[in-house]
This record gives C-alpha cells, sequence and structure tokens, in this order.
C-alpha cells in the first residue's frame, strides 16, 4: 500500500542449495583456571602437567565434531560441538589410575544442561569394565569437575548400576556425552588423574 503507487528496491532473490554457516560459537573470555594439585598426577591435557599420550582426540565413532586445540586467553583448550558422544583413545599407552583416587576435568559450556564421563578399561583389545558419573554443569562459565575414581565404581552415583568401573589399572578410553543430544558444545582443559 498505496496501491499502485507504491516503490521499493531489491537485490539478491536466488535459490540456492547452499546452508548457511552456524552462528560463531560462545566461548569463554577466560582460560580454565589452573590446576591445584601439587602431587602425582597422570595429565591427559592441560598446560599445567606433562601430559601422557593420547591416541586420538576425537574417534571415529564419535558423533560429535572438533577436539582440536582452541587458544583461550593463551591457554590451549579443546573445543567440541554437535556433542551427543564422542571417545578419547589412550590405547597406545593406557593409563594406570590404580595409585590415583580422583578424576579432574574444566568444562565450559553455553547450552549443556548434563554432562557425563565415562572411563573403560581395556586388556589389550578385550573389553573389561566400565563407570559413567553424570554432572549438571554451570553454563557459561568454568566447571572444574574432581570426582573420586570411587564413585565410577559405585551402582548408585553411575548412570547405569550394570556397569562400574571395578578396575582402573589400564584406561583407555575416555567418552564425553551429554544433553542436549547432538547440539552441545563445550571446551575442556586440565584431564588428568590425581591423588590430591
Amino acid at each position: 500500500l498505496p496501491t499502485g503507487t507504491g516503490e521499493f528496491y531489491v537485490d539478491n532473490i536466488y535459490f540456492s542449495d547452499c546452508v548457511p554457516p552456524p552462528p560463531p560459537a560462545t566461548q569463554p573470555d577466560e582460560a580454565a583456571p589452573d590446576p591445584s594439585c601439587d602431587q602425582e598426577v597422570i595429565s591427559l591435557f592441560s598446560d599445567a602437567y606433562t601430559d601422557v599420550p593420547v591416541d586420538t582426540w576425537l574417534t571415529t565413532w564419535s558423533s560429535a565434531t572438533g577436539g582440536g586445540i582452541v587458544p583461550i586467553a593463551g591457554n590451549d583448550t579443546r573445543f567440541y560441538q554437535n556433542v551427543d558422544f564422542l571417545g578419547i583413545e589412550m590405547f597406545g599407552t593406557p593409563v594406570d589410575a590404580s595409585a590415583m583416587t580422583t578424576f579432574n576435568v574444566d568444562v565450559w559450556t553455553p547450552n549443556m544442561t548434563v554432562f557425563r564421563v565415562k572411563l573403560v578399561e581395556f586388556d589389550g583389545a578385550t573389553f573389561v569394565t566400565e563407570g559413567e558419573i553424570a554432572l549438571t554443569p554451570t553454563q557459561s562459565g568454568w566447571n572444574t569437575f574432581s570426582i573420586a575414581l570411587a564413585d565410577f565404581a559405585n551402582p548408585a552415583l553411575v548412570t547405569n548400576p550394570a556397569f562400574t568401573l571395578t578396575s582402573r589399572s589400564g584406561l583407555s578410553q575416555l567418552i564425553f556425552s551429554g544433553l542436549p543430544t547432538g547440539t552441545g558444545e563445550f571446551y575442556v582443559d586440565n584431564i588428568y588423574f590425581s591423588d590430591c
């Protein structure tokens, strides 16, 4: 309106099979807190400690994407998107955490309401045992989770009481998962076992 006297300009009208890029992810503006453990640790990923070898930070059977290093305030951090579940493997050098008491990880997420951590024990290529703990992260802030390794063996605390981590001398997989399914995003740092 008005009928017959309106004016307008138009440009770039077309059909396409292009998918618009996703909006940039929200990310932390500060690095994860420095770990305070000064006792013996087995570190998978942390600028504060010497890391043990990890075969892959994103297995081919993972549904998530990412796993690469993103510097946050000068500190190396790993970033994952489209998270339903993702696997990290140490089959080449399994972790013997039998003398450790705690699994530690720092997580920053803009949208996850549940963050799960699963530790899986193998004997060579043979599955032995596993245990998974579900956590409730605070969104858009660093969450420092220090989980007692005994919790992974407690049927009352794991996500599935049929699977408890009864041994941890050959940990070969670390699996992160959570909600919302398939759209979760998170940054992770300071992944280590400790006796703190």
